[in-house]
């Protein structure tokens, strides 16, 4: 019986890098071993340091699979009408008609959508022609895309400005307008604040919060910035170096972390009133083409014992959904 809760199911998911820099062949191993599903019907926040692995793991459930970038291992299921498909088992042609109807991607530049050179409406209409097979008359479309740009909040005038005209946030809401105009079930935002100030993200954040309520869709936010996290997430699933180490709703992460790197994070946000010391994280992160054995965050952690340098701690529940990677977890010490 498949669990129809969730859209998306990964398991056991490698995803490396193969270059062949002077000479020197590696394998950055971005996403090694990653297990976990997306739910239906929720804001599924991905954390974690730059270089992490959160991208990649984006580029994979996305279907961007290109050079240097290969998947080694592992499955990726759409469930798609009550049926589980293997997205790598699907011909481009087959995985072409899933995106943006089903799946789309909020970038996290908005000029890696916007074509500087036509304006507003004529992206629209390109973007209209490349992914509907049915014929739509020039009404119907302005129709449509008022429709869609006043339910959004948009003013029309941008739909006749060209995209250096508009400001940073408002080409990121046109790019969320793209992104939403088939109404798709699942839309992944990589770092979709990026570059914007607070008061900007903000309102962008509010957006797509609105979006996912009124939609009733995913949406799956990339961020370093657990502050967005915190104020957008309804779970949140933690990275560090290329493996998930803790998955929990934004509450229990916030409420009772488990994991060191996690907890790290979180203290490292700044507090109203909290005038004390933030400290960083020790170390840095590894290098992923030979990450460290046993759990990689070992040489960062300030609760380390043997066994984390020896073993690979797994991700298990720990009840009520709330998953950690962690053998303090495991011994109770937490």
């Amino acid at each position: 019986m498949i669990n129809k809760n969730y859209l998306i199911r990964v398991e056991n998911l490698k995803a490396y890098y193969f270059t062949n820099l002077y000479g020197i062949k590696r394998l950055i191993k971005a996403v090694d071993g990653v297990s976990f599903e997306i739910h239906n019907n929720e804001i599924l926040g991905i954390a974690g340091e730059s270089g992490c692995g959160k991208t990649t793991l984006l580029k994979v459930l996305l279907g961007i699979i290109k050079p240097p970038l290969s998947v080694f291992e592992g499955k990726v299921y759409y469930l798609i009408n009550h049926e589980e498909k293997d997205i790598f088992s699907l011909s481009e042609n087959e995985f072409r008609k899933l995106r943006w109807k089903i799946v789309s991607y909020i970038p996290q530049g908005s000029m890696s959508v916007l074509n500087p050179i036509r304006k507003i409406k004529d992206t629209f209409k390109d973007f209209m022609k490349a992914h509907v097979q049915e014929m739509i008359s020039e009404d119907d479309f302005e129709n449509l895309l008022i429709e869609h740009l006043e339910s959004l909040g948009l003013p029309l005038e941008v739909l006749n400005s060209y995209p250096h005209q508009l400001s940073g946030g408002m080409r990121q809401r046109v790019t969320i307008a793209l992104s939403t105009l088939f109404r798709p079930r699942i839309i992944f935002a990589d770092e979709p604040t990026t570059a914007l100030d607070v008061v900007v993200q903000r309102g962008v954040l509010q957006l797509l919060k609105r979006i996912q309520k009124e939609h009733k869709n995913t949406i799956v936010i990339v961020s370093h910035d657990m502050g967005i996290h915190a104020h957008t997430s309804d779970r949140i699933a933690i990275m560090y170096a290329g493996k998930i180490i803790e998955v929990a709703s934004t509450r229990d992460i916030f409420s009772n972390p488990l994991h060191p790197y996690t907890k790290y994070l979180i203290n490292s946000l700044p507090k109203i009133g909290d005038k004390s010391f933030k400290s960083s994280i020790p170390g840095t992160p590894p290098f992923l083409a030979n990450p460290p054995s046993g759990c990689r965050f070992h040489e960062r952690c300030s609760e380390v014992m043997s066994i984390c340098k020896e073993s690979v701690p797994e991700l298990k529940d720990t009840g009520n959904g709330h998953k950690a990677a962690c053998f303090l977890v495991e011994g109770g010490r937490s």
